[in-house]
């Protein structure tokens, strides 16, 4: 069926021969949301591609495009994205469609695969152009359990490249990397559509006039399944290998002829929330709801000091069990907590809290600060205790400080940094039973006993974890700060 909106300028037929040098020529496999071709949010967005991934074959672009603004979402086809493009090996194929379908049937034939609020976004300085959408809570579901169940088959990120370019090098960038071979993990997840990408025009305030008016009728959009997606090695174009509805055989429903999909223009009812989902008519609806943060630690003991101190704000904290976290091979307290911080909110898809901490001494050139609990490569508390005095042996000059850094990660990416200190002088030898570390060592400015010689409750009203959780609770006394995001695109 034509595109009312397009001109043919460009023939339609097979697709180009592969870009010579490609980096990333390999057989890869993806999840993605993908309308039927005769609904019109398919027709607009397969013009706005110039590309018919279910026809396989181009197709005339809009009028307003040009076909080097999508030299890289082209090769796609329509598609928002569930499970990011990885690679595999071609026999994993029969595996990967089992466990696709396998998750899908895991939800209820009634499930709301849904997206909601449409917007029309500049991405990377204005360079891509995207409408981006919020997943319902049952596609949230399905995108953590495909991530989960996909991972054995994955030999290659399609950002590996980028990475070896050194691309995504921050902290928390490298701790997606390490947990799920790609910088997009589980708490950045943002189902979008590639409007125009790479855009390099004048007039940006005229691209998104235009973009805003075709994706107007879309802002909202349902699904009743997902699109199982393969590139062959050696072919620069996708091609679509299944559609999977959500209603199974095996699970005594019919399967629909296609997936079906429906939008609703501006201004509709929003997609059903998750507590309205779990809630049934005698819930009260009325009572605020707890934000579940998850703290990266396994100690339960420590979970339940940051949530005393935050207990003003209306938090459920949540500890990470065994879960195991990325090595601390940052060089700040700001790198290695957002590493953990990243790690553990990759792992549980919410909102996560994380903290690093030392001791760092004046004489000794801020040592042993982000190395505290090795130092020296000393096996104890006791060992390490000693190790700093001998480095200390004949300096008149004690004065040191205790830091902490508390990292607040966000599902979409960004990080909110905390910081308390607390400084005081090192004694020639140890004092007290209590506490642990450096404690017994350390006297914070106006006390005269150590903190081993302190109580807890003393201790942790003037610790400096306890002042950088100070700083956070104060920051969010009137609601989240406003705040910028990072993209990770």
């Amino acid at each position: 069926m034509s595109n009312p909106d397009s001109v043919g300028t460009q023939p339609s037929g097979p697709p180009p021969p592969p870009l010579l040098g490609h980096p990333d020529q390999e057989t890869k496999f993806a999840v993605y949301l993908c309308p039927p071709a005769v609904s019109d949010l398919y027709r607009v967005g397969s013009g706005l591609l110039g590309y018919d991934v279910r026809a396989g074959e181009m197709v005339p672009m809009l009028e307003f495009m040009r076909p080097d603004w999508q030299t890289d979402a082209k090769p796609y086809g329509f598609h928002l994205t569930v499970t990011e493009a990885f690679s595999t090996d071609p026999a994993n194929w029969p595996d990967i469609e089992a466990e696709v379908r396998a998750c899908v049937a895991c939800l209820t034939p009634g499930a709301f695969l849904g997206l909601s609020g449409g917007r029309v976004e500049a991405w990377e300085d204005g360079k891509v152009w995207v409408q981006r959408l919020n997943a319902s809570p049952a596609l949230t579901v399905l995108h953590t359990l495909l991530s989960a169940r996909l991972a054995p088959y994955v030999s290659a990120s399609p950002f590996d490249w980028e990475v070896r370019e050194g691309k995504y090098s921050r902290p928390h960038e490298q701790a997606r990397m390490e947990l799920l071979h790609t910088p997009r993990g589980l708490d950045s997840w943002q189902p979008h559509f590639t409007l125009a990408q790479p855009y390099s025009g004048h007039d940006p305030e005229r691209m998104r006039h235009e973009l805003e008016a075709r994706m107007a009728p879309f802002q909202t959009q349902s699904y009743s399944g997902v699109t199982l997606f393969e590139r062959r090695a050696g072919e620069p174009f996708w091609r679509v290998r299944a559609d999977i509805p959500l209603v199974s055989p095996l699970m005594g429903g019919v399967p629909p002829q296609g997936l079906a999909h429906e939008t609703s223009r501006a201004g509709a009812a929003a997609s059903p929330t998750l507590g309205e989902m779990m809630n049934d008519s005698t819930t009260n609806t009325t009572a605020p709801t707890r934000k579940r943060i998850v703290v990266a630690t396994g100690n339960a003991g420590k979970v339940r000091e940051i949530e005393e101190a935050l207990s003003d704000l209306n938090w459920q904290l949540d500890g990470m069990g065994a879960f195991p976290m990325p090595e601390e091979s940052g060089v700040t307290y700001e790198e290695n907590a957002a590493m953990k911080a990243c790690a553990a909110a990759i792992t549980m898809g919410r909102t996560a809290l994380a903290d690093d901490s030392g001791l760092e001494v004046e004489a000794l050139g801020g040592e042993p600060g982000v190395y505290s609990a090795r130092y020296g490569n000393r096996p104890t508390d006791l060992d390490r205790n000693m190790y700093l005095l001998e480095r200390l042996r004949g300096k008149s000059n004690r004065r040191a400080k205790f830091v902490s850094v508390v990292i607040l990660a966000y599902p979409d990416g960004h990080l909110e940094s905390y910081r308390g200190e607390v400084p005081g002088v090192i004694l020639e030898g140890p004092r007290g039973d209590g506490g642990f570390g450096y404690d017994s060592l350390f006297v914070p400015d106006g006390e005269t006993r150590t903190l081993a010689e302190m109580t807890v409750a003393e201790k942790r009203a003037i610790s400096h974890r306890g002042r950088a959780l100070a700083a956070l609770l104060e920051a969010h006394k009137a609601g989240e700060p406003e705040r910028e995001v990072t993209r990770l695109e």
